[in-house]
């Protein structure tokens, strides 16, 4: 089968989130989330890096349909790519992540994020690969985590299950009912932005010899990030940050 060639995601504003499956390890569970999705409304279908060639008629047989009455999958080479346009996102994990990241119960997460939504804020939700879930890499990019608890003695939670769960709470909640800490006038900017600002940054402080110690330099960087995107910034925002590294790196 022909291989869908990656493209950039095309700019949506609506009330419903696209679900990206990071690193999925078989095409018979994508075509089970998909019918998951569809059980619930949701239509928009990603994959990043998934092991399996796709399309896939494995994936087209275990979705009962329902990937023939969505719009064509989109895949994605990598995570940035991916991501480019979003701005939130929502990580789903099983387990408890000792990290410095804004973590809810699954129904709390999704009534942010569906609230968000419906301010015309494009949503993204990310699901790890079925054997190790999503790596803190790529938990890094999101603004907001959603916990789904499950038993201690049998932590195994199936994609599709994963993806089901999280459906049927975006269709339960109801966002008029949520308080949101999504108080801000103009909407987080496009997680592109973001990320080119980070970059820029990051790429000064090594020039600047800020890391000076060669072990902690991933954490620091992951700090620094994790930091800069609790705080939610508009474009606007970014741009006027871009403007003080100018201003600071500048010649006298």
């Amino acid at each position: 089968m022909k291989k869908r060639q990656e493209k950039s995601p095309v700019a949506m504003v609506g009330t419903w989130p696209d679900i990206l499956l990071i690193r999925p390890q078989m095409a018979e569970n994508i075509g089970a989330a998909a019918r998951a999705m569809a059980n619930f409304g949701l239509n928009n279908l990603c994959l990043v890096a998934p092991r399996d060639p796709w399309p896939s008629a494995e994936a087209e047989r275990m979705s009962s349909g329902a990937l023939a009455h969505m719009p064509p999958v989109r895949v994605f080479n990598h995570l940035k790519t991916a991501l480019s346009d979003y701005h939130f996102i929502l990580a789903t994990t099983a387990r408890q992540r000792d990290m410095a990241k804004p973590a809810l119960p699954v129904r709390a997460a999704i009534a942010e994020a569906k609230d968000r939504a419906l301010q015309g804020q494009r949503i993204g939700i990310l699901f790890g690969p079925e054997r190790t879930g999503l790596e803190n890499d790529e938990l890094n990019h999101a603004h907001l985590l959603a916990h789904i608890p499950v038993d201690v003695d049998f932590p195994s939670l199936n994609l599709a299950q994963a993806v089901n769960i999280v459906a049927y709470e975006w269709m339960q909640t109801e966002a008029a009912h949520v308080h949101s800490f999504a108080t801000a006038i103009d909407p987080p900017a496009p997680h592109q932005e973001f990320d080119e600002f980070i970059v820029r940054l990051l790429s000064i402080l090594e020039d600047r010899d800020f890391f000076k110690t060669e072990g902690n330099k991933p954490i620091m960087k992951r700090n620094l990030r994790n930091a800069l995107l609790r705080g939610q910034l508009s474009s606007q925002e970014i741009k006027t940050l871009h403007g003080v590294l100018t201003c600071l790196t500048a010649k006298p």
